[in-house]
């Protein structure tokens, strides 16, 4: 009888272990439900994905948020820099290639990455465009898609370089 007693105790404590960090979990998320991306493939407002960007009809304007050392490491083909901590000296560079009506698509480095949004918001907001949007997943989803693009490229190469048979 003891036994049991004991054997139901630990299993009420086990339940109550496994079941205390999910209370500040579901408080911290409708308190930040924004905070952390659960469905990164889910476009927020303002934001845009990479293939609706490269497959966009309109031609548009594209930013790097990254800082200028990061930039000229490597960005996107056609990309302008504009670094938020040095945003008055970059913007005249920015305004000389932009045209009202003409969409800016901004980036950083990755889906948690701030700084594009923040790009972002300066330019909706002290500038009064409407058409900004944030490059959901930024330079990683572009690094990503270009590896993927090179490894369907390497396999159709090689798919082609052989004969019906299987071989060369």
């Amino acid at each position: 009888m003891r036994l049991v007693g004991l054997v139901r105790r630990y299993k009420i404590e086990l339940l109550a272990l496994v079941l205390l960090p999910v209370i500040p979990a579901v408080f911290n998320y409708y308190l930040n439900p924004a905070q952390v991306p659960w469905d990164p493939l889910t476009l927020k407002d303002g934001e845009m994905s990479l293939r609706g960007w490269v497959t966009m009809q309109e031609v548009s304007l594209l930013v790097d948020a990254r800082a200028p050392e990061v930039y000229a490491e490597g960005h996107i083909p056609g990309a302008i820099n504009v670094y938020n901590e040095d945003f008055d000296a970059q913007i005249g560079n920015f305004l000389e290639h932009w045209a009202p009506g003409l969409k800016v698509v901004v980036y950083c480095d990755s889906r948690l990455c701030g700084a594009s949004e923040e790009i972002a918001e300066r330019l909706r907001g002290d500038f009064e465009m409407s058409e900004v949007f944030v490059l959901k997943g930024g330079w990683e989803a572009w690094q990503e898609a270009k590896q993927a693009l090179r490894e369907k490229v390497e396999a159709v190469a090689k798919g082609t370089s052989k004969g019906e048979d299987g071989k060369q």
